[in-house]
């Protein structure tokens, strides 16, 4: 999987975050769950706002400016959500609003 990110190290940080490889710790502004990339496809859910949840990977589907993303509840359902209301403190990722964490 790919995440399309880098993290944002201050100087005199250690590199290297702790972070698992192939997903990125994210918040989230709230707003619906679909079971694919894309607005057309079924509703999954829906989440709160400022829920942390991992960004898996990048659909690469865009709408609006931002892509949709298969991002990971704590409970472990797998989703996608619009990346125009996720965001992932301390990373330059695409696809993501990722301002106002």
């Amino acid at each position: 999987m790919t995440c399309n990110a880098t993290r944002v190290v201050a100087p005199g940080e250690p590199q290297g975050g702790g972070e698992s490889a192939g997903f990125l710790p994210g918040i989230t502004f709230g707003g619906n769950l679909r079971s694919g990339p894309g607005a057309n496809f079924p509703l999954a859910g829906n989440t709160q706002e400022r829920q942390r949840v991992s960004l898996l990977q990048d659909s690469g589907i865009y709408f609006n400016g931002y892509s949709f993303w298969l991002i990971q509840l704590p409970n472990g359902q797998q989703a996608y959500q619009w990346g125009g209301l996720l965001c992932a403190p301390g990373f330059n990722a695409t696809g993501i609003f990722n301002e106002g964490c």
